[in-house]
């Protein structure tokens, strides 16, 4: 009996460690009005501390294989676009535990202005994907929900306290 409650709060504790999950950061040029980061994004950084953070979120995850309860912090500024930030069907979480992207309080902005007809963000095939405290401008559509070829759909996503203004699709 004392072996299985042992054992028993040992599966509790893994449990709550891996439901915290890994924290990303990215941050545009400039420290103002920062809530996370310390430092200016540089893509070169390792985006694992807020002293270090990446300058996009393309880069965190063509760098990192994310996982449910993972979370992206994009602190506050204006991020242009080269490319659509695309989540594919690797980096997804599950419709409790979703992988994060959550802008600051101070204000993120994802401007789709330079990808040339894009969309913003593409959650491409992929389930438990959360986009949360964020603006989407200038973008073709500001959200693209697709399937691929492996999963089919993306599914089990959410929205929270998203706005998308200035698209020339339908949103």
């Amino acid at each position: 009996m004392k072996l299985r409650i042992i054992l028993a709060a040992a599966v509790l504790a893994a449990g709550s460690i891996v439901a915290r999950g890994a924290s990303y950061y990215v941050n545009d040029g400039s420290t103002a009005n920062d809530a996370w980061c310390s430092a200016a994004g540089n893509d070169a950084n390792s985006g694992t501390s807020a002293n270090a953070p990446k300058a996009t979120v393309q880069d965190v995850l063509a760098d990192y294989d994310l996982e449910a309860g993972d979370t992206i912090h994009m602190d506050t500024g204006r991020y242009v676009l080269t490319n659509d930030i695309t989540v594919g069907s690797l980096d997804g979480g599950v419709s409790n535990l979703p992988v994060t992207i959550r802008g600051s309080a101070g204000g993120t902005v994802i401007d789709g202005g330079s990808t040339n007809g894009g969309y913003g963000v593409v959650l491409n095939g992929v389930t438990g994907v959360e986009l949360r405290d964020l603006t989407i401008t200038n973008a073709y559509e500001g959200v693209e929900l697709k399937g691929d070829f492996y999963t089919g759909s993306s599914r089990n996503n959410s929205l929270s306290n998203l706005t998308i203004r200035s698209v020339r699709g339908s949103g």
